[in-house]
């Protein structure tokens, strides 16, 4: 009898190490949560008004690029309600990213010649961009670096990538691009930080569409970023019904999914053992 239970319990020892170890005899690796970014464009009013207070009733924070911020009113020493708004949504956690300030993009979508991207040199710019970053420090407090978003996801000017001069920069940490709903990152140790490619969500996206895509960052291990811009509002318009149902789904599923601002993202790949 003791012979029996000897062998009972040696081969159920044998059975877990055994199913936890790979063919070539390495332990056996656990499956990477998948990093979710939210990220929204452009400053626009429905993200003050709808998505920031989405993300604050489930306890998440979003990454908003601002550009044209208006920061001043008709009333001698009142302050612009947006700008105030855009300074409180930073001290609740959400990262303010640089977005330039006059949001240049090339003509062929839409731009008028004189404030389009062509009418820019790469100096022009990337004063432009440090104009941003320094009228951010007025609204958060002053920081060495930020994130950075195209605009129109455009990284060229007088046809040459810029992209090179902000890593160059000094203070642009890391930069995000476009992409479509097969843009997740899976290959963290290839990844280009300045060019970190993301979903453009165009107008009517549906909440089972954008919950499919966090599917997809869930099965791959990966990194996936939303890029919004008008939640229940112009540009790119995506419905209050739509964004909640994300959210909703993201809150049902921590278990396989971190949320985080895209320079935590960032930095949480930059810290993995890509090796595991």
């Amino acid at each position: 009898m003791m012979s029996i239970l000897k062998f009972c319990v040696i081969s159920v020892l044998v059975f877990f190490y055994t199913s936890t170890v790979t063919a070539q005899g390495q332990p056996a690796r656990t499956k990477r949560k998948a990093i979710i970014c939210l990220t929204y464009d452009d400053a626009l009013n429905s993200q003050l008004e709808n998505a920031i207070p989405q993300l604050d009733s489930f306890g998440m924070k979003g990454t908003f690029f601002l550009n044209s911020i208006p920061g001043s009113t008709d009333v001698i020493g009142k302050g612009s309600d947006i700008l105030l708004k855009w300074k409180q949504a930073s001290s609740r956690g959400h990262e303010l990213g640089n977005h330039t300030l006059f949001h240049p993009c090339p003509q062929k979508l839409g731009w008028q010649k004189d404030i389009a991207i062509e009418a820019y040199t790469l100096e022009q710019l990337l004063n432009e961009v440090q104009t941003a970053h320094l009228y951010i420090d007025q609204l958060e407090g002053k920081r060495a670096k930020r994130s950075f978003a195209y605009p129109c996801n455009n990284f060229e000017v007088q046809k040459k990538d810029y992209s090179e001069r902000l890593r160059t920069f000094g203070f642009i940490s890391y930069a995000r691009a476009g992409g479509d709903n097969t843009s997740i990152v899976t290959d963290f140790s290839g990844l280009d930080k300045m060019k970190v490619p993301s979903w453009h969500v165009m107008e009517g996206t549906t909440g089972s569409q954008l919950i499919a895509y966090v599917d997809e960052a869930i099965k791959a291990g990966g990194l996936g970023i939303f890029q919004f811009h008008g939640i229940e509002g112009s540009l790119f318009r995506i419905s209050n019904e739509a964004h909640l149902q994300l959210l909703k789904y993201l809150k049902e599923n921590q278990d396989k999914v971190t949320v985080a601002t895209f320079s935590d993202a960032m930095k949480m790949v930059e810290g993995m053992n890509l090796s595991k």
